[in-house]
C-alpha cells in the first residue's frame, strides 16, 4: 500500500476575478468545468489547447488558441489553470507560472499547484467552500452536496436578515461585530423552520 499523499497546507481565500485575465491550458471536460467557474464570475478567459472539446466550445471565453502551450501565453495573466491531463505539460505550465509569480492550479496534480480550488456550494450571495487539501476531491464534492441540502429557504432568510441588520448598523456608524449574533440566527432559523413545517 502506498503512503498517503500529504494534504496541501494552504490559506483559504476567495478570488475576485471579474475583468482579470485567466489562462486555461487544456480544453477537455475537466478544463471546461474549471474554466466555467471563471467565465461565470466575469473573468477574461483565454484557452490554449491543440484540440477543444464541445464542453469548452460552449463557454463564452475571451479567446481560443488551437495549439500547444507557449510560455508567452502567460504574458499579462493573473491566474492560470493547467488541465491537459499530461503531467509533463501541466508541470511546464506550473514552472513557468512560478517563475513569473502567477498563481497556478493544476487539475489533480497537487505538486504543480500554488493554488487549490475547493468544492463550492452557493445560494444567492452565500458561498460555502470545502477543501481536502487536494487529497480527496470526491469527498469535497460529497460534502458539498450535503451542505447544499442545508442551504435551504430558512438559511437564506436568516442570511438576508443578518446582512440587512449589518448594513443598517454600518450606515449608522455602529459596530457590526457584536455579541449574540449566533444565538439570534439560531432562534430565527428555528422559528422559521417551525412556521414552514406548520404551513406544509
Amino acid at each position: 500500500m502506498s503512503a498517503p499523499r500529504p494534504a496541501i497546507d494552504a490559506v483559504p481565500v476567495a478570488l475576485r476575478v471579474e475583468g482579470r485575465a485567466v489562462l486555461v491550458v487544456g480544453a477537455g471536460r475537466i478544463a471546461a468545468r474549471k474554466a466555467a467557474a471563471y467565465v461565470e464570475r466575469g473573468a477574461a478567459v483565454v484557452v490554449v489547447a491543440p484540440e477543444h472539446s464541445h464542453h469548452m466550445d460552449e463557454l463564452a471565453v475571451l479567446r481560443r488558441e488551437y495549439r500547444p502551450f507557449r510560455p508567452s501565453d502567460l504574458d499579462g495573466m493573473w491566474f492560470v489553470v493547467a488541465a491537459t491531463g499530461d503531467p509533463a505539460v501541466d508541470g511546464a505550465v506550473f514552472v513557468e507560472a512560478e517563475r513569473r509569480r502567477i498563481f497556478c492550479n493544476a487539475a489533480d496534480d497537487p505538486q504543480h499547484c500554488s493554488a487549490i480550488l475547493p468544492a463550492v456550494a452557493r445560494r444567492g450571495d452565500l458561498t460555502v467552500t470545502i477543501s481536502t487539501g487536494g487529497r480527496s476531491p470526491a469527498t469535497a464534492t460529497w460534502l458539498r452536496r450535503r451542505i447544499e441540502d442545508v442551504l435551504d429557504e430558512s438559511t437564506d432568510a436568516a442570511f438576508s436578515v443578518a446582512a440587512s441588520v449589518r448594513d443598517e448598523r454600518r450606515a449608522a456608524g455602529l459596530p457590526t461585530e457584536v455579541p449574540g449574533w449566533q444565538e439570534a440566527l439560531d432562534a430565527f432559523e428555528a422559528d422559521l423552520r417551525n412556521r414552514l413545517a406548520a404551513s406544509a
